[in-house]
């Protein structure tokens, strides 16, 4: 089929160029069409056959690319190779395409050949590709969102955990410790003592208040449990900053001094009974509180490892100080008279 000198290929009989799936054209060099090849042929505006003009068969922004962009190149390159561009339909419609030209021919019969690829699919592929890429950033927040959320609640149940931890091991009368503190902190000052390889050096302390059953009975429970709260914040007052002080239970308290010589454990005793000269149970009139200490000392000890042994042996010190009268300290081994 020839209309206004340009060669179009009839679409059948089945040749090579009628079947090829693309768009093949001939130009001159200033770009007036010479001959179109393939089966979107058939689909090209129906003025096809009086464009004289390659420029026309694109759409507007596509002719312009071509203008400012693929005729440049070609010049200077003599090639170009899969530019996306989008021809213009018989319905209006854009058909996405890639692109690649070639001069051929010499003098006269110098030629351009273009061919035109469609790209439909790869334009669906993109869509799909962005949708998924979309999708699987969606989904990497959410799991971000996702894992936040499990990160909170996990650390609110450490919290919890720990807060849970801290009451199973607090006395809620005094604030201090009770006898799993006390347990917490031996081991945790036998781990350092390993770890650093120092001697088996340490001291603990029992102490108790003295005639403690008479200020309940005189003074009424409210005024013993302040009296013990007052006692508890003496002996953490005496204490160095490496100590422990719980409560046992009672007016019975432990004093655990790791790494504490025999003397130092002394002045730690003396420094509480110092503090005890003002405590009153109430008025001013009324018989200062006095404490017994017992003092268990771990090189003492058989095994260094048994606090519930070095309680006892503590505890023993204690009860040899009431003995003797209360309101004094003594060492385990000491002889009861």
């Amino acid at each position: 089929m020839r209309c206004a000198g340009i060669s179009v290929a009839e679409p059948a009989p089945a040749t090579l160029w009628s079947a090829l799936p693309a768009l093949l054209v001939e130009t001159d060099p200033v770009g007036r069409l010479v001959a179109l090849h393939g089966e979107w042929v058939k689909r090209l505006p129906p003025d096809v056959g009086g464009l004289d003009d390659i420029g026309r068969l694109f759409t507007r922004p596509a002719a312009i690319f071509l203008e400012t962009h693929l005729w440049p190149l070609l010049r200077r390159e003599g090639r170009f190779d899969e530019c996306h561009i989008a021809l213009r339909l018989d319905d209006d419609s854009a058909l996405p395409c890639f692109a690649s030209a070639r001069w051929f021919g010499e003098g006269e019969s110098r030629r351009v050949a273009w061919l035109f690829t469609p790209a439909t699919q790869r334009a669906r592929f993109e869509a799909e590709l962005i949708e998924a890429r979309a999708a699987a950033q969606r989904l990497a927040r959410e799991l971000a969102e996702a894992n936040q959320r499990l990160e909170a609640q996990a650390e609110a149940e450490r919290e919890h955990s720990r807060a849970l931890g801290a009451l199973a091991q607090t006395d809620p009368l005094t604030g201090l410790g009770n006898r799993r503190a006390l347990q917490a902190a031996f081991e945790e000052s036998l781990r350092c003592r390993d770890a650093e390889a120092t001697p088996d050096r340490g001291a603990l302390l029992m102490v108790d208040a003295d005639h403690f059953k008479a200020v309940n009975d005189r003074w009424g429970h409210a005024v013993g449990d302040g009296v013990l709260v007052r006692l508890a914040q003496k002996l953490q007052a005496s204490i160095r900053r490496s100590d422990c002080v719980v409560r046992l239970g009672g007016e019975e308290f432990a004093l655990w001094l790791p790494g504490a010589s025999e003397e130092v454990a002394h002045r730690v005793a003396d420094e509480i009974h110092r503090r005890m000269a003002d405590l009153q149970p109430d008025g001013s009139d009324a018989t200062p509180i006095t404490v017994s200490i017992g003092v268990a000392l771990l090189a003492d000890h058989g095994d260094p490892g048994d606090l519930a042994a070095l309680l006892k042996r503590a505890d023993g010190a204690l009860y040899t100080a009431k003995r003797r009268g209360r309101n004094r300290t003594c060492r385990a081994g000491d002889p009861a008279d």
